[in-house]
């Protein structure tokens, strides 16, 4: 064996020919293939190609043939699972926008049910009769001030009166009105 293949054979190169390359029929292997080395075919169409590939083994320290974990991964892997990762993330953080967004929400909007509720035990407390129409100012409470309309009507009854309250924050238009209503009996 010349010194040239055997170092192809050494360095797992494929060896080809013109005549391999040339024949329609697999050629037969070589007599004396050394240990520690695998035969393959590459190539397809008309000819075929003999190939040497050094075969890895436990005793000289390599792995398998295949793509083994300790390689790790590619880049198109890294950049594939970068773009699913960035999207959970963002997802995430959106949710998170929107769940403290509900809370303050929710906070303003209890404040304001409290709001109502003092208005209306204000109106159950004062001895002085209700007069039908509407009402309307602002009051401060819990720091921040607050706009309430109160729309007092006739029930069925001659001396029973509704009792609508709307509380609103002076700050936030946009914001949903607490609403409370009640009936309170005419002296």
């Amino acid at each position: 064996m010349s010194v040239n293949k055997r170092y192809a054979l050494e360095s797992g190169f494929t060896l080809c020919s013109s005549a391999h390359a040339e024949a329609r029929h697999r050629p037969a292997p070589p007599p004396n293939l050394p240990t520690g080395y695998t035969r393959g075919w590459l190539g397809g169409g008309a000819g075929r190609c003999r190939s040497f590939i050094k075969r890895r083994s436990a005793e000289r320290g390599f792995g398998s043939l295949r793509r083994s974990a300790e390689h790790g991964f590619t880049l198109l892997e890294m950049l594939v699972a970068l773009a699913v990762f960035s999207l959970a993330a963002l997802a995430l953080i959106r949710l998170q926008a929107v769940s403290i967004r509900t809370t303050a929400d929710l906070a303003e909007h209890q404040i304001a049910r409290i709001v109502a509720h003092n208005l209306m035990v204000e109106a159950q407390s004062n001895p002085a009769p209700l007069t039908v129409g509407e009402r309307d100012g602002e009051i401060e409470n819990g720091g921040r001030q607050w706009r309430w309309e109160q729309k007092v009507s006739a029930s069925g009854e001659a001396d029973i009166m509704r009792v609508d309250v709307r509380v609103v924050s002076a700050d936030a238009a946009s914001a949903s009105p607490a609403v409370l209503t009640f009936l309170k009996a005419q002296p």
